[in-house]
């Protein structure tokens, strides 16, 4: 839920104010924010996934993910780096310069 409101709900309407400004695309902002967002908790859980294989494997951890804290620790880490990431893309929009209106610059 955290997620998917912070995707479709607060991300496009702050990404659509500041995009504004600038004289940017909001869609574009927006699909670049969703995904970088879902990039970094793909790379993450990929990685979680692989450490438990291995720890099931080498180091005798037991198979059920659901009793491996590591697996529950790896998806909220995911969770707030992608956080962090969505949260990056919105700092590099706003601090974009915005751009000149073609208009304005003929007068």
């Amino acid at each position: 839920m955290f997620e998917l409101y912070f995707l479709f709900i607060y991300l496009p309407r702050r990404i659509r104010r500041i995009a504004r400004e600038k004289g940017e695309s909001a869609f574009l902002w927006w699909l670049l924010t969703v995904g970088v967002w879902l990039g970094v908790e793909t790379v993450i859980a990929f990685v979680v996934g692989i450490t438990h294989v291995v720890g099931v494997e080498l180091w005798g951890w037991s198979a059920d993910e659901y009793k491996v804290g590591f697996v529950g620790f790896g998806y909220f880490f995911a969770l707030i780096c992608g956080a962090l990431a969505g949260s990056f893309v919105v700092s590099r929009l706003h601090k974009t310069p915005a751009k000149e209106k073609w208009k304005d610059s003929l007068d």
